[in-house]
């Protein structure tokens, strides 16, 4: 990790202006405290969250030097580096100290009170999307959606004169509105706020729409699937009364932390760190616990769904046994959950039913691992007909998985039928959404093509291989 952050070319701008700022403070201390901003956001991408913070509160703290000694000139630069230092603290689970900072640098730009659309967006605007954030974290969900809708009004005025700019932090509070219209039971709203992010995103895939994509599209199936199945918001109610019953407890202070450490497991595994990925899904695994015998069992969709990220990093680090053991322990909190709110759980419970069928292939327990891949595509195949949007990624994981168990138990036919069907699904998908889903149509091509030569059509497996081909190439 050291090795990592010290090549960064972050890294190194901040030590070449901390040898120049000793020399000639005067001169070179406000450049140190852009390049330290700049090495703050970078290592965030990256998700080394510590380091990330450390940077984001020199930079504070030079930034406060600056505008005492000339507020005219660097007030502003203050408020940007507090806004940096506000989402920092968000992203470990402080949203309590992020709320207070996050003020403190909307009072700022409140004061600068600019008449220009675009610099009002530049910092007021991401400011209010920091504070909205905070205020979501602690349960405050009115006024965060009145912060955020504030913060998106200044970004679209900004956007009206040119679309392309702040273009990723209008994502972002996207993003963060739709989560606080989904906590607060706007179904239709947040699912309209979704598709819009989308939308966006697929316009501009060659910029921030590709980093915001696959989040986006997580996001819509969730907006869809809640609108599906609770059109008129009961299920946000009750977990916001859930929450409420935590306030004056010990778990409640947890639980901004907790939702912190799942998130950040799941971004380090996909960013290809699953060893960090894992420690980080212990510690909030731990927190869910706790938490959950707290509530009587009130967080087991939350403890279920970190267990089950936790069973994938794992896997991903070649723990097969360890991974296995997470793996049944989430699939039978999932099966009871779905036993009492069938409609809410059963994708999840599908879900996981792949995952512990594949990892008991693994385990050489192979019987075992036909038969959760059986009940898996049983259970997600009326799921993804009536919402496809919700649920059809996780129906042609299942079918993809099934063709592979049933060519193993020499039943082609079946086997064909299923990979056709996950061809089926993931052909649009990677049409609309090539950079995610173009390599896991490529894979499902391959097998039908094996199938097809199997049963002796020759011509269609040649058809099927050469467009895995042209995809893998392209």
């Amino acid at each position: 990790m050291a090795d990592q952050i010290a090549a960064l070319p972050e890294t190194s701008r901040v030590s070449t202006m901390r040898d120049l700022a000793e020399d000639d403070p005067d001169r070179y201390q406000p450049q140190l405290v852009n390049a330290l901003v700049s090495l703050s956001l970078r290592l965030r991408e990256l998700c080394y969250l510590d380091e990330s913070l450390q940077a984001a509160d020199e930079a504070v703290d030079l930034a406060e030097e600056l505008a005492e000694e000339r507020p005219g000139s660097y007030r502003e630069t203050y408020a940007l580096c507090l806004r940096n230092l506000a989402a920092m603290l968000c992203a470990i689970g402080r949203p309590d100290d992020a709320l207070a900072v996050a003020t403190e640098s909307v009072e700022i730009y409140r004061l600068r009170n600019r008449d220009d659309p675009v610099a009002r967006a530049g910092g007021l605007a991401g400011a209010l999307n920091n504070q909205g954030l905070a205020l979501a974290e602690l349960g405050r969900l009115e006024d965060a959606f009145a912060t955020l809708r504030e913060s998106l009004e200044l970004y679209r005025a900004a956007r009206a004169l040119d679309r392309l700019r702040h273009l990723e932090d209008y994502l972002r509070t996207l993003h963060n509105w739709q989560h606080v219209l989904g906590q607060l039971g706007s179904r239709t709203e947040a699912a309209e706020a979704a598709q819009r992010a989308l939308n966006l995103c697929v316009r501009h895939t060659d910029g921030p729409g590709l980093t915001w994509l696959a989040q986006s599209l997580e996001a819509l199936r969730l907006r869809r699937a809640e609108l599906h199945r609770d059109p008129r918001g009961h299920e946000a109610d009750a977990e916001r009364a859930r929450d409420e019953r935590l306030d004056g407890t010990p778990a409640a202070e947890q639980l901004p932390y907790a939702r912190a450490q799942s998130t950040n497991a799941r971004n380090l595994r996909n960013l290809g760190r699953p060893e960090d990925a894992a420690a980080a899904g212990l510690d909030a695994v731990e927190h869910w616990r706790e938490i959950d015998a707290a509530q009587s069992g009130g967080y087991r969709p939350e403890l279920a769904s970190t267990l089950t990220e936790l069973a994938a990093a794992l896997d991903d680090l070649e723990r097969p046994t360890e991974a296995l053991e997470v793996a049944q322990e989430a699939l039978e909190m999932w099966r009871s959950l779905a036993g009492r709110q069938r409609a809410r759980h059963t994708g999840h419970l599908g879900a996981a039913l792949v995952l512990v069928s594949e990892l008991m292939y693994v385990a050489d327990r192979e019987e075992e691992g036909w038969l959760a891949i059986e009940e898996a595509v049983e259970l997600l195949r009326p799921l993804g007909a009536k919402e496809p949007v919700s649920y059809e990624v996780d129906l042609g994981r299942a079918l993809y998985s099934y063709a592979i168990r049933a060519a193993a138990r020499e039943l082609a036919e079946q086997s064909l039928a299923a990979v056709e069907e996950a061809v089926a699904i993931r052909r649009p998908l990677a049409q609309r959404y090539p950079s995610i889903y173009a390599a896991p149509l490529a894979r499902a091509l391959r097998v039908m093509a094996d199938r097809l030569e199997e049963l002796d059509l020759a011509d269609d497996a040649t058809e099927a291989r050469e467009e895995a081909e042209a995809l893998a190439a392209s």
